[in-house]
């Protein structure tokens, strides 16, 4: 799961969830996208406007510990 925050109110602004297993790295992709590495060795791809996963990238035979944006159509992950 991973959860939105506001850091002027403590609040939880929106929750996301579609992993199957924790988390391990969040990484924004502009103001309005985030990708999510988790232990379900997926990486998620989520519309922060909507809270829904666009799209789920397969691929890693281990736990994705982490992601980072290279540019504004290209995302590196290591497992």
């Amino acid at each position: 799961t991973v959860r939105i925050w506001d850091l002027q109110t403590r609040e939880c602004t929106r929750v996301l969830e579609g992993h199957s297993d924790c988390v391990r790295s969040v990484c924004a992709l502009g103001p309005s996208l985030l990708a999510s590495g988790s232990r379900d060795k997926t990486v998620r791809i989520w519309d922060l406007q909507t809270g829904k996963c666009t799209r789920v990238l397969e691929g890693h035979s281990d736990c994705v510990r982490s992601v980072c944006a290279l540019g504004p159509s290209l995302l590196a992950s290591g497992s």
